[in-house]
């Protein structure tokens, strides 16, 4: 998950992308998750950085395809919890059988 691979809490990374505020940092290690060199993120006019600032503005088309890509494993994320729970209970009931099967 993106979050994880970047070291952040989902809640952080999505307030993060909400504000449409990265850190240098954040956005090189979201780069290299995605495997994309940091100009991926960037239309070619849309270099804007203040040399007061820290952060830079990531164009709206990157941001709503982060947003977008983070809801999706977001909706994976869950589902596949969803399965480990469902299997957990499933091999929690054979566990069961078992020992009384042995009793």
């Amino acid at each position: 998950m993106l979050a994880d691979g970047i070291g952040m809490s989902l809640h952080g990374l999505n307030l993060t992308l909400k504000n449409k505020r990265l850190t240098v940092e954040t956005l090189e290690k979201i780069a290299a998750y995605y495997k994309k060199p940091i100009s991926y993120f960037f239309g070619e006019s849309e270099y804007m950085s203040n040399s007061t600032d820290e952060h830079l503005h990531v164009n709206d088309k990157s941001l709503s395809k982060l947003i977008a890509k983070l809801e999706l494993l977001g909706e994976i994320l869950k589902e596949k919890e969803k399965n480990i729970e469902e299997l957990n209970r499933e091999i929690g009931g054979l566990k069961l059988r078992i020992k009384q099967l042995e009793e």
